[in-house]
Formats: C-alpha cells, sequence, structure tokens
C-alpha cells in the first residue's frame, strides 16, 4: 500500500508544521524539565501509529519519533536526538539489509555515503566539543565532565 503524494505531502507537511510550530512555543517544554517514561500500552499503540504512517508516507519514521517523545514529556531534548539517531540508524541498517535480500547488492556508491557520515559526525563532534586547549583542557572526550575534586 502506498499513500499518493497529494495526500503524502500535505499529511507530513502537516506533521512537520505542528511539531516546528510547537518547538517555536515560547515556554519550556514539558518534558526538558520533568520527563517521564511513557506507560508501555501508549509505547506499543504509538510505535504502531509510527510504523503505519511511516509506512504510507515511506519515511524512515525517525521524523516522527523526536516530536512524539517531547511533545508527550516522554523525553529531555537531548534523549530524543539520541534515541531517534539509534532508532534511524536501525532502520537504515534494516533497509540496506533488505535491499541486500533483494538485490543481492549494495548501492554501488555506498562508501561514499559512508565516508561522508563519518565526516559529518567528526566535524559535527567537534563543533560541539572542541579539542583540547590549554583554556580548555577537557576539549573532545567521552564520559560525563568532570565536577571538580
Amino acid at each position: 500500500m502506498q499513500l499518493p503524494g497529494a495526500y503524502y505531502r500535505p499529511l507530513v507537511g502537516g506533521v512537520l508544521l505542528l511539531s516546528a510550530a510547537r518547538l517555536l512555543w515560547p515556554h519550556e517544554l514539558k518534558s526538558n524539565i520533568d520527563p517521564r517514561d511513557p506507560p508501555i500500552w501508549a509505547g506499543i499503540i504509538c510505535g504502531v501509529g509510527i510504523g503505519f504512517l511511516s509506512g504510507l508516507t515511506g519515511t524512515g519514521g525517525g521524523i516522527f519519533l523526536s516530536p512524539l517523545l517531547l511533545f508527550l514529556g516522554w523525553s529531555d531534548t537531548r534523549a530524543a536526538s539520541a534515541i531517534a539517531a539509534v532508532f534511524i540508524l536501525c532502520n537504515s541498517i534494516a533497509g540496506l539489509l533488505g535491499n541486500v535480500a533483494i538485490v543481492r547488492a549494495l548501492p554501488s556508491d555506498l562508501w561514499v555515503y559512508a565516508i561522508a557520515v563519518g565526516l559529518g559526525a567528526i566535524v559535527g563532534t567537534h563543533a560541539r566539543h572542541p579539542v583540547a586547549t590549554d583554556d580548555h583542557p577537557q576539549g573532545a572526550r567521552c564520559g560525563p565532565p568532570d565536577r571538580g575534586s
């Protein structure tokens, strides 16, 4: 089953516009103040809904996951981003495996995309956490920041 473009574009556009409008709202998201775990039944229903919507629209579903986690108060912004990143990675791997199972080959230019992803990760990490200097001795490192001793 595939959703025609006449329905697909307004559906995805509407979801994205609602998400953007809420993120621009002047009040702090409740999830950033007091995130709470979802009830199991609500998580299952939302997962089925995201799966159905992403299947209809041909998207991976990660585009719907982050706003859902934030707006329902189930995660703060940083955790929602991390969850969506892992979710999208798993979907991408599943898509590549599905491609291999059907076509019996990976895309010939996959190496170009892999290099681009790796470079993007490196640049993004260093933009967020600069390399260690005399003024900033911790620089880019794994783990929580030292809280003094």
